[in-house]
């Protein structure tokens, strides 16, 4: 499976203005590809704490990386969304998504109720 990533930045949701392919890149030097869509590593997963050199600037992203499973809705399920769990309650999606596996098996996922990065 191809990794893929949601980028928030000052809690929102961040998605260039062009649709044109952006690069982005991480504190150990690893690219990001936006394609208009979603953001995909060049070479491998990524840390958090992502940047993007803007005209010189420094802007600090949150890298969020996809968990491979959806909610009961068929929403895509990204690190640091808030997903609610039968049996264990609301669950901060976190890598390595070890309960969200489980309770995946077990068809016990709710839906997303939000998001730690988004205000």
């Amino acid at each position: 499976m191809r990794h893929k990533y949601k980028i928030y930045s000052n809690g929102k949701l961040f998605k260039p203005e062009t649709k044109k392919d952006m690069v982005v890149m991480n504190q150990k030097g690893i690219m990001l590809v936006f394609n208009g869509e979603q953001y995909y590593p060049s070479i491998a997963p990524l840390e958090h704490n992502l940047y993007f050199l803007n005209k010189g600037e420094k802007i600090n992203y949150d890298v969020c990386l996809f968990s491979g499973l959806s909610d009961s809705k068929g929403v895509e399920i990204y690190e640091g969304d808030i997903v609610y769990l039968a049996g264990y309650g609301d669950y901060e999606a976190e890598f390595p998504f070890i309960e969200l596996y489980e309770a995946g098996a077990e068809n016990d996922i709710g839906e997303i109720k939000g998001n730690i990065y988004l205000k």
